[in-house]
């Protein structure tokens, strides 16, 4: 997140993500519209695009997330406010699933990002840009070397 400097970081390690989204949450919050081949979102606050289950440490954000399946993972807030926060990460602390109303969850190979705003896009913590956005999954695109099983 923009707001979570390398110092915050170091010193409270994934704590500081939730921190920062706290502080996001108090202030008026983006519209952010989503487009996907098979989803979309008329209006979001806030969106996390995974490829694992993790994001901001040892957190199970993406709860349906596989590394290889060539989806991606999105996380749509409808309304970021301080009570949808807090039960969207009771959900994902304590529960298999998500059961926040104003949290949608869906997975795709595509999808893009626009706001009427100058909205700050952050890819792994660092900020790269902003809206507008698009994510495509590249299957297989990575190759993985590992030693063998040991028996």
């Amino acid at each position: 997140m923009k707001e979570t400097s390398l110092a915050f970081k170091r010193s409270l390690g994934p704590l500081s993500y939730l921190i920062s989204a706290a502080q996001i949450a108090a202030r008026e919050p983006p519209r952010l519209f989503i487009e996907s081949e098979n989803a979309s979102v008329d209006e979001a606050s806030f969106v996390l695009v995974g490829n694992g289950r993790h994001y901001g440490g040892p957190f199970p954000f993406f709860k349906q997330a596989v590394l290889d399946d060539g989806l991606l993972d999105v996380v749509a807030f409808k309304r970021l406010g301080y009570l949808d926060i807090i039960k969207y990460l009771q959900d994902v602390v304590f529960s298999s699933d998500i059961r926040a109303p104003e949290v949608e969850y869906f997975q795709t190979r595509n999808l893009r990002i626009t706001s009427d705003q100058d909205v700050p896009v952050e890819l792994d913590g660092e900020l790269v840009g902003t809206c507008p956005v698009d994510f495509q999954i590249r299957e297989k695109a990575l190759r993985v070397l590992a030693p063998a099983a040991s028996r």
